[in-house]
């Protein structure tokens, strides 16, 4: 059937939220002393109203106690809801593909409705969805048919024109109360078999079945899933969120008590609340010794180690958390870009020394060109000896010569710094040193990058909210793992490209960039593709303008110093 209107639950169906609200009612449950709950006990009554939730879980019936538990709910879902919340991977390309096929697309959850837009905003532009309705814009929730009566209202759409898309048994019971079609989705906690006892149309995998032809669907529908095939897409998909999601931090035990070898303070959880010295602090063995001497560049849990690692496996995701405030496990991205600059050119001595040479060659010392003019007389006097010995050049010439190794001489004597010449000597000390500092070479292009990324990204379907400052971070970060794949390309080949920012072909520094850029403003492959070459072109732009500028600067000043006289 062909339907003018898609109708989404969105917790389980559009995005995973499971990690955001386990963490708000545990931390509800737990002030109130509620132990022994699973995650798993949490997890399946996601799509309940929030009392219903709390009543299963507690077994609380009194409406004034379980209303004073949504409340604190409410509370920590503004702390911890959209930071832990992460959209299914297909979910942008399905509902973009839907959208412009000229269908209605809305939303109907028990979620709030501001809580529901304040987190798309981040992928969608603001009137992509025709219709959202949260729990606060019903007084009966689902399985209540209210939500989709509302939403059909304002679509002025009718029921049978209408598809329901949810993945618990509680969505299958609102959309059979409402009269619409029903398609389960097996992206949440409740299975195919628990869903084909409701009335539905169909039993999707995930979202992307709904862009198949009518008879792969009905295919898929009755003959079911190869089941090697459903492990791998599950397995992708959990691999997917995990990579967004990074690694994860224990709870701590608030009921255990710790006496503090620091400071002799008696603390609860992970870390002394007077000193921060964590309660896992042991005798010194052999392996904790080495790790302790290197300090935070082996640490693979947090510090230098861990952000290198990190680099190579999610760097885009990395690089959101970092700016979004998850900033104890990473080292800092300039601290990283100067470390593996230096770490680079040791490699380099190491590897291929005769890049350094090569480097350096043909850039003659000062003592290098005195000689060389003090020698000259030899190669511009054109002496010719007869066969008795004498030269047939005349005095005038040799005049000539002399004065003219004078006057270089006396060049290059000008250009020595006088004795109080401190800001020349300042100015040649650093210039020596950015000479060979390749992380200073690299920083150097940062700003440009930076304006061009938020350039390009600029329209609100990537936009993440980042500001200048923020976008040259993320620069930086890019840098550090353009740079690390760069040695580990080094070790590889034996062979560096000193003269150049990289140890790679540009062609490998732009896949890198659009990997980033996936993973960091999560648009489709081909979206990201497009930004990232619109990402270069601004730059080349921006770099052709500085140029016209620097040279307008030095027309104009130029031609005040001949007009004034300077």
């Amino acid at each position: 059937m062909n339907y003018t209107a898609y109708l989404f639950d969105f917790d389980y169906t559009l995005a995973d939220s499971s990690r955001g609200i386990v963490t708000c009612f545990r931390n509800v449950l737990d002030r109130r002393q509620f132990t022994g709950i699973t995650d798993e006990a949490i997890k399946r009554t996601i799509g309940k109203t929030l009392k219903e939730s709390f009543s299963i879980l507690t077994g609380v019936a009194d409406p004034e106690l379980l209303a004073s538990m949504q409340k604190e709910y409410s509370v920590e879902a503004d702390i911890h809801m959209n930071a832990n919340t992460v959209l299914f991977p297909e979910t942008v390309t399905v509902l973009t593909k839907l959208k412009k096929q000229g269908v209605k697309i809305g939303i109907v959850s028990t979620k709030f409705h501001f809580r529901i837009q304040s987190y798309l905003k981040d992928y969608f532009p603001n009137d992509f969805f025709d219709v959202i309705i949260g729990g606060e814009d019903v007084e009966s929730h689902k399985p209540s048919p209210e939500g989709i009566f509302l939403a059909l209202d304002r679509l002025n759409c009718t029921p049978e024109k209408t598809l329901y898309i949810g993945d618990s048994e509680v969505d299958a019971e609102t959309a059979q109360a409402a009269g619409i079609d029903f398609a389960g989705i097996l992206t949440g906690m409740t299975t195919a078999e628990e869903l084909r006892a409701f009335p539905h149309r169909l039993i999707l995998t995930d979202l992307n079945d709904l862009l198949l032809p009518p008879a792969q669907k009905v295919w898929k529908n009755t003959c079911h899933i190869n089941f090697q095939l459903r492990k791998c897409i599950a397995f992708q998909r959990l691999l997917h969120i995990k990579r967004i999601r990074g690694r994860s931090i224990p709870g701590a035990n608030m009921e255990e008590t710790t006496l503090c070898k620091n400071c002799g303070y008696t603390f609860s959880g992970n870390y002394c609340n007077h000193c921060a010295q964590s309660k896992d602090t042991r005798r010194f063995n052999f392996r904790s010794g080495i790790l302790h001497a290197l300090g935070g560049l082996s640490n693979i849990d947090r510090g230098f180690g861990y952000t290198l690692i990190e680099l190579l496996s999610r760097p885009g995701y990395m690089i959101n958390d970092f700016i979004a405030g998850k900033r104890v496990r990473y080292f800092r991205p300039f601290q990283t870009l100067f470390v593996l600059a230096a770490v680079y050119i040791l490699m380099v001595q190491f590897i291929d020394p005769d890049a350094l040479k090569k480097n350096d060659a043909g850039k003659p010392t000062k003592q290098q060109e005195t000689e060389d003019v003090r020698n000259q007389p030899q190669r511009e006097l054109d002496i010719k000896e007869d066969k008795t010995g004498k030269t047939e050049t005349s005095p005038d010439e040799i005049d000539k010569v002399v004065d003219n190794i004078e006057n270089k001489l006396s060049y290059l004597y000008e250009r020595e710094p006088s004795e109080n010449s401190f800001i020349q000597r300042v100015w040649d000390i650093l210039k020596n040193w950015a000479h060979g500092n390749k992380a200073v070479s690299i920083i150097f292009t940062l700003p440009l990058f930076a304006l061009a990324t938020r350039m390009a990204f600029r329209k609100r379907t990537y936009n993440r909210h980042y500001n200048y400052t923020e976008h040259i971070f993320v620069q930086t970060y890019i840098a550090c793992q353009v740079l690390l794949i760069s040695s580990i390309f080094l070790l590889i080949r034996g062979k560096a490209e000193v003269n150049s920012l990289y140890n790679i072909s540009n062609l490998g520094i732009f896949a890198l960039f659009v990997w980033d850029y996936k993973q960091l403003f999560r648009g489709t492959w081909w979206q990201t593709l497009r930004r990232t070459i619109l990402m270069f072109f601004y730059s080349l732009l921006l770099i052709v303008f500085i140029a016209i500028l620097l040279i307008a600067l030095l027309i104009a000043g130029a031609f005040l110093s001949e007009l004034f006289g300077f």
